[in-house]
């Protein structure tokens, strides 16, 4: 679960006044939208672009909190695995400084965006100054990664024994982001590839036990993993990232072969609900087995459009960089810092990317307004979907309607909905402020007798909430 105590903030109640002379048909009442809970990864991003991004994309679009790469001391090299490989616990890294960290972590509290940084348990911190003689080349045969290109918690070469937690020394650590203001952790490579627990559940929760109530934890567990009845143990203590819903989801919509999942929770072969971090892809599995990442362009975005849909888990959007060789780092200084970029006004996907370009969907139209969709609806249930062709639509319980056509020519799909009859503005081609001033700055769809029609073009989405429709 998210371990917090403190709500977010809700978002401004859509009013609808009343114009005619006699009294229109009952219309459910909008109320306040649910807070925010989705997130995003931005993956080897350095802190003073997190801090932009918090200011000027992540926050203004909607999202809650980001995930960064770890902050502590590493070893040396250009691959971006080399960040996951810590020497010690000090602040200080090839993504910036304690002070650009503090900075950072200040003003994306400030935009509204709460920050989880990546932890790694070091087995035996180096003296003062040793980290800066291990490189990676050195780390490499016998180093103590946990992240790797090849596969989720294993390095590129031949791993070390399993890591050795050592409570003390990594809580006194989590201890001092907190201070600086850190809402919480990813703990990663929780279960390596090898199914041997590096942090052991018992030993999540014993870290959990010992910070202050309201931190935040998740649990990275390897995809090819354990079962989910060992997942679960440790969902006590945080949530956890559920990479085969991404994988599931991913393979059908590769093959266009859409269908519903049970609507259940727990859903076979998942965690609760309550307990996932659902998404796409991350950076460990778009290097690895995810179905569908950056690279498939449009259908992509109808990926994230779904995951974001869902009823199911609390969504991440991965945000890296375009690479060509797994172990790729992103673009560096000579000293080997890395670069910094910026998503301001890259509001759509590209199509042509060329090596450490960043991908910035969390600067995207269409996203933008998901996230504005997704807090219109709610806690509104998912309902069974409907099917047409190659489109699939759902409806969540009177509140929202979603339709994707991840086939290769237009078509539509007619999905039944419980929402007032009238003109609705579509999310995806409109954004967040879709009706702003009044006026529909997407497509137009119109709700009639208990249905509404999508006409979507190849490899396109459309989307409709109770607080778009059209005065």
């Amino acid at each position: 679960m998210f371990r917090t105590t403190s709500a977010l903030a809700a978002l401004a109640v859509v009013a609808l006044a009343l114009t005619a002379c006699t009294a229109p048909p009952p219309v459910p009442a909008v109320a306040a939208d649910a807070p925010r809970d989705v997130g995003v990864e931005l993956f080897e991003l350095p802190w003073t672009s997190v801090a932009q991004e918090c200011e000027k994309t992540v926050g203004p679009n909607g999202f809650a909190w980001v995930l960064t790469s770890p902050a502590q001391e590493h070893v040396a090299g250009d691959q971006w695995w080399t960040s996951y490989q810590p020497v010690g616990y000090a602040i200080d890294s090839k993504l910036g400084t304690r002070t650009e960290f503090a900075d950072m972590v200040a003003r994306c509290t400030a935009a509204g965006v709460k920050v989880i940084t990546t932890a790694v348990a070091v087995d035996a911190p180096p003296a003062s100054g040793e980290s800066a003689q291990i490189d990676a080349d050195s780390a490499a045969p016998g180093g103590s990664a946990t992240d790797s290109p090849t596969s989720t918690g294993s390095p590129t070469a031949t791993p070390s024994p399993s890591p050795v937690v050592a409570p003390p020394e990594l809580v006194a650590y989590l201890e001092d982001l907190l201070a600086l203001g850190v809402a919480g952790f990813r703990i990663e490579g929780a279960f390596g590839a090898d199914g041997i627990a590096s942090v052991p559940a018992d030993e999540v929760q014993a870290v959990a036990d010992a910070l202050p109530s309201g931190t935040i934890l998740m649990s990275d567990l390897a995809n090819d993993g354990p079962v989910p009845p060992v997942r679960e143990t440790y969902s006590g203590a945080s949530r956890i990232f559920e990479y085969q819903y991404g994988g599931e989801l991913g393979a059908q919509l590769s093959v266009g072969a859409l269908h519903d999942p049970a609507l259940v929770d727990p859903r076979p072969a998942h965690v609760p609900s309550a307990s996932a971090v659902v998404f796409i892809d991350d950076h460990t599995s778009e290097r690895a087995d995810a179905a569908i990442t950056y690279r498939d362009g449009p259908l992509y975005l109808l990926a994230n459009v779904l995951v974001l849909a869902d009823d199911y888990g609390m969504p991440m959007i991965s945000s890296g960089y375009a690479f060509g060789s797994r172990d790729a780092g992103p673009p560096t200084s000579a000293d080997g810092a890395v670069l910094p970029a910026s998503c301001e006004g890259l509001t759509e996907p590209r199509t042509m990317l060329s090596d450490g370009d960043r991908i910035c969907p969390q600067a995207w139209t269409a996203i933008a307004g998901m996230l504005a969709w997704r807090s219109a609806v709610g806690d509104a249930p998912r309902v069974a979907a409907s099917k047409g062709g190659d489109l699939y639509g759902f409806e969540r319980a009177g509140r929202g309607v979603v339709a994707v056509n991840p086939g290769g020519t237009e078509g539509w799909v007619i999905v039944p909905t419980s929402m007032p009859d009238g003109e609705y503005c579509d999310v995806i081609t409109g954004g967040a402020d879709a009706l702003a001033d009044g006026a529909c700055a997407g497509e137009v769809y119109k709700v009639d007798n208990g249905s509404v029609t999508f006409h979507l073009r190849a490899l396109s989405a459309a989307a409709i909430d109770l607080n778009t429709l059209l005065p």
